[in-house]
Order: C-alpha cells, then sequence, then structure tokens
C-alpha cells in the first residue's frame, strides 16, 4: 500500500498542480502624482489601468484602458500586487464592486471575476 502512495503522488498529472488563479484581466500601475494632483485625488494612491485583457472579466464589464481604479469593494486600491491579493482571495465567480474614474467622471460597476491557469508566473495578471 506505501508503495502504492508513493507512486501515485510522484505520478499524478502535473495539471492537479497547475496554478488556476482568480482574475480581473488587467494590467494596472500606481497613478502618478500628476495625474493625482490634476484630478485631485490624494497623493500615492489608486492605480491606472494599462492594459485591459480581451474577454477578460474587467473588458466584459466595460473597463478600458487609462480608467483609474480607485476601490475594490471597500477597499482603497493603493498598488497592483493589493489589488492582486484582493482578486485572488474571491473565488471564480464572485461578484465585486469597482469604483473607477473615466474623463474624470467618477462610476461604478458590478462584476463577476474569472479564473485562468498561470503558464508562467513572471506574466502574472490582476
Amino acid at each position: 500500500m506505501k508503495l502504492f502512495t508513493i507512486l501515485f503522488c510522484i505520478f499524478l498529472p502535473f495539471s492537479i498542480f497547475a496554478s488556476k488563479v482568480t482574475y480581473l484581466g488587467v494590467y494596472a500601475t500606481p497613478l502618478k502624482q500628476e495625474v493625482s494632483h490634476q484630478l485631485a485625488l490624494p497623493a500615492n494612491l489608486h492605480l491606472s489601468v494599462e492594459h485591459v485583457e480581451k474577454d477578460s472579466p474587467a473588458e466584459k464589464a466595460g473597463i478600458q484602458k487609462f480608467d483609474i481604479l480607485l476601490h475594490l469593494d471597500d477597499q482603497i486600491l493603493v498598488n497592483p500586487e493589493q489589488l492582486k491579493f484582493l482578486v485572488r482571495s474571491k473565488k471564480k465567480g464572485d461578484e465585486v464592486e469597482l469604483h473607477y474614474l473615466r474623463q474624470g467622471k467618477k462610476r461604478k460597476l458590478l462584476l463577476e471575476l474569472g479564473d485562468i491557469e498561470l503558464k508562467n508566473e513572471k506574466m502574472e495578471r490582476s
């Protein structure tokens, strides 16, 4: 029995160990101080959307490049790592409320998170 257990553990398909994570589908960077100043936002807070992944939950919900992400649920967004942590602490199918700015106007939307299999840890998405 021990031999079977050892062999079973060794030969498990690698797909079991694949890293599937919850994701939003945006690449965001900290908001530049110049932009914060022009929009009368507090310095060193919020994120600028640099890229929206095609067919991602973010794209389906209408998030666009250059939107400024303010809050995810009740959390003020401070840096990309925090956004990634907040998204990954949820499950696929969870609904989140996203507050953002587009062309100086505050907006909010509800969106359903998806999941994605990470193939390269260096290419992680939020």
